[in-house]
């Protein structure tokens, strides 16, 4: 990649960031710490993580499309075809589902809510189940981008929704909108975007059969898939269960405040990744389809020197103008000395995270399901343990400081794990070479 290429990346990651932020920013002004602001995030969070669930089947269409492409273009277009029309029927599948189950999701999730507040939940779930259904067709189409090299529309892709929330918020900032509202406009935006998203995909899949469902690749392709993202969905959904439930027992606009140093946490950490991580994905699945170690190597290093110092730059100067700039906007009593506290500690953990994506990419690539459920599920039992005894701690910090420490013990397995499968991977190929 070239500094040109590679600036113009960067210039997208800050607008996505730039646009989340602004985001976050118009729902402290609108909503403040209140019981809505509470409600209303809780609702995001929840369909955030129904939404990595979703991709359940498709999970794994990078690397097995890397695989196909290697076998020729023809079985390539086949199967794409065969992944875009399960990605459209599980994802339909899936939220309709998840709306059966949402009396079981308000319990687990948000029972320390008033019966009020959550039935409110449940009604803001319901709107913005296109969303759920959206994803794995998203999914499909931004991992065919990125594998075919057209980054800019992956990215631009993934733009819609936090464009979709920003038109909301400044609507609702002249016409005094409820989350409700909010709800069912991001759901019609899902929709128009799943639109999108099969116009993009189509010519790529116009004139070949598609790969039968039952062919043992596909049944391959959907069984790792499942298998790989349940090990993914582990952390996530268990860490917005321990996290939502938790919060939910807290007073009124302590959701919310704990919410809002997570999108600034966040936010810092997709400015440092960027496009980067889409791409160093990318990267290693060739690599590894390749066999191919020195450049896998060169793609990881490059990766950890591009996000880390940005990363750190990026958490002090969000630490330093978020107060005065809330300050600005914003009547709300806001504690600033706790957003603040739980910024800092929640950038910990991202960056922590971000780590461990450098030794988890290798893992994906050699389709090891087993070491996500093992290594994740350990993650979920030991963060909720922690999260237990260190009560002590102030509520705010008890949380973030749990987090950091359980992915810690998950970055040390998962970076020998990946050494290990790294050594066994091309060290075979290099002793296939030279016999």
């Amino acid at each position: 990649m070239n500094k040109r290429t590679a600036f113009f990346y960067n210039a997208l990651a800050l607008l996505s960031v730039g646009i989340g932020l602004l985001n976050s920013i118009l729902t402290i002004r609108l909503l403040g710490i209140t019981a809505d602001a509470d409600i209303w995030l809780l609702s995001i969070s929840m369909v955030t993580t129904l939404c990595v669930l979703s991709q359940l089947g498709i999970e794994q269409f990078l690397y097995f499309y890397e695989e196909q492409r290697a076998q020729g273009q023809t079985q390539a277009i086949q199967f794409t075809r065969a992944a875009v029309t399960w990605a459209v029927l599980t994802g339909v599948a899936f939220a309709l589902l998840a709306i059966v189950a949402l009396p079981l999701l308000k319990l687990v999730f948000a029972f320390g809510l008033p019966a009020a507040s959550q039935d409110r939940v449940a009604h803001l779930i319901i709107a913005m189940a296109p969303q759920m259904a959206a994803a794995p067709l998203l999914h499909v189409t931004r991992q065919h981008q990125n594998a075919v090299g057209r980054y800019t529309l992956s990215y631009l892709l993934m733009l819609w929704s936090p464009v979709v929330l920003l038109i909301i918020l400044l609507c609702a900032s002249l016409l005094n909108t409820s989350p409700e509202k909010f709800a069912w406009v991001v759901g019609a935006g899902a929709v128009i975007q799943s639109a999108a998203c099969f116009l993009i995909m189509w010519p790529t899949m116009h004139g070949e059969k598609q790969m039968a469902w039952s062919t043992p690749y596909f049944r391959r392709f959907t069984s790792t898939s499942i298998a790989m993202r349940s090990g993914h969905a582990l952390h996530s959904f268990f860490s917005s269960l321990i996290i939502n439930s938790t919060l939910s027992s807290f007073a009124v606009g302590n959701v919310a405040i704990f919410q809002y140093a997570n999108r600034f946490a966040a936010g810092a950490s997709a400015i440092a990744v960027g496009p980067h991580g889409n791409i160093y994905y990318a990267q290693i699945a060739k690599a590894w389809t390749d066999r191919a170690g020195l450049p896998a190597i060169y793609s990881a290093r490059k990766f950890l020197a591009h996000i880390a110092p940005i990363f750190v730059l990026t958490v002090i100067a969000v630490w330093l103008v978020l107060p005065p700039v809330i300050r600005f906007i914003s009547t709300a009593a806001i504690p600033f000395d706790v957003l603040a506290m739980t910024f800092l500690l929640l950038s910990v953990w991202y960056g922590v995270i971000q780590l461990e994506s450098i030794f988890v990419a290798f893992i994906v690539a050699a389709h090891q399901a087993k070491v996500f459920i093992l290594v994740n599920g350990l993650f979920a039992i030991v963060f909720f343990l922690l999260s237990r005894i260190l009560r002590f701690l102030p509520e705010f910090a008890s949380l973030p400081a749990a987090a950091i420490l359980a992915q810690l013990i998950s970055v040390m397995i998962f970076a020998l794990v990946a050494i290990r499968l790294f050594n066994q991977h091309f060290r075979t190929n290099s002793v296939d070479a030279h016999a």
